[in-house]
């Protein structure tokens, strides 16, 4: 990977002559890091494109390779490879999941404290841990929480107890932090944390409910919500009847060019017509149109 390449001592004098180049030469402008993650987030935006997605997390990797350390870069890049394995674009959809983990949990030992009190127990995440992290540190708790959830499910049930306990923790302090956060992530990240332990370690999915539905409210355009929790919450508490017509109502949707999260929304229509037997958008006859004047923004915000 490109952020193990650089030794200390390159690293060192990378950062020294970056500061002379900003005190000589910049008059207080905004340095170097801030306008090319500008650039690199212009191109995640493009994200429908799978070479848009792959040149964003490559200079997202290169930049944390001259500058570690950078909660920015490092919250970006547990993003970017969330969602390129959520749009089916990685080549190891559960490797990806794994190293967005893993630069997250990165991101998060950043904050003192709460690396200390991970050290501390050997390396886990403990409640105690959870609890030191502040306001700043929401975006990487769930961009940390939302990949190894999913890293956990399609691994299979056997390793949900060791990791529950941690993700739980995680987002429960995400959302008592700022629940909208990212148009509601913080709470969905919860949603799909409670959710996800089998039936035989006691899911909380009357909990989980709460949490989608307050995901759902703020962001009633984001379909992988709507998804999820028909799977997680409805089906699994016996409303099959109300889950089939929610992923009826997903998979019927039109889709628009100025939607926030439409590349994630396309997945999650594709995602419903596949679990209901339907052909993808992209084979079928005459599959939802493009619609004009949807919701708007750029989704760019969450950092």
């Amino acid at each position: 990977m490109l952020r193990r390449l650089a030794t200390p001592g390159l690293r060192a004098a990378r950062r020294w002559a970056l500061a002379l180049a900003l005190v000589s030469g910049c008059g207080g402008g905004r340095d170097f890091v801030d306008k090319r993650i500008d650039t690199l987030d212009a191109a995640y935006r493009q994200r429908s494109s799978p070479g848009q997605l792959n040149e964003a997390l490559r200079g997202y990797l290169q930049l944390n390779e001259r500058f570690p350390g950078d909660r920015r870069i490092l919250g970006r890049l547990a993003r970017a490879y969330t969602v390129r394995a959520e749009l089916g674009i990685a080549e190891d959809q559960i490797r990806d999941f794994a190293t967005a983990r893993e630069f997250g949990l990165e991101c998060l030992m950043l904050q003192g404290s709460f690396a200390g009190l991970v050290s501390a127990n050997g390396g886990k995440v403990v409640p105690a841990a959870a609890r030191e992290l502040q306001e700043e540190d929401v975006g990487c708790i769930v961009w940390t929480v939302l990949p190894w959830a999913r890293w956990v499910h399609e691994r299979g049930a056997a390793g949900v107890g060791l990791d529950h306990q941690a993700l739980i923790a995680l987002a429960k302090r995400a959302v008592e932090l700022n629940p909208r956060w990212g148009r509601g992530r913080s709470q969905y990240a919860l949603g799909l944390a409670q959710a996800l332990p089998p039936d035989m370690l006691d899911p909380k999915l009357d909990k989980a409910k709460e949490a989608f539905a307050g995901a759902m409210e703020i962001a009633p355009d984001r379909l992988s919500v709507q998804v999820d929790y028909a799977l997680f919450v409805l089906r699994r508490t016996g409303a099959t009847e109300e889950a089939d017509a929610m992923l009826q109502r997903i998979a019927e949707t039109g889709l628009a060019d100025d939607e926030s999260d439409r590349s994630e929304n396309e997945a999650a229509i594709n995602q419903a017509r596949r679990i209901l037997g339907m052909p993808p958008l992209e084979e079928s006859a005459d599959g939802p149109a493009i619609e004009e004047g949807s919701v708007g923004g750029d989704g760019s915000g969450e950092f």
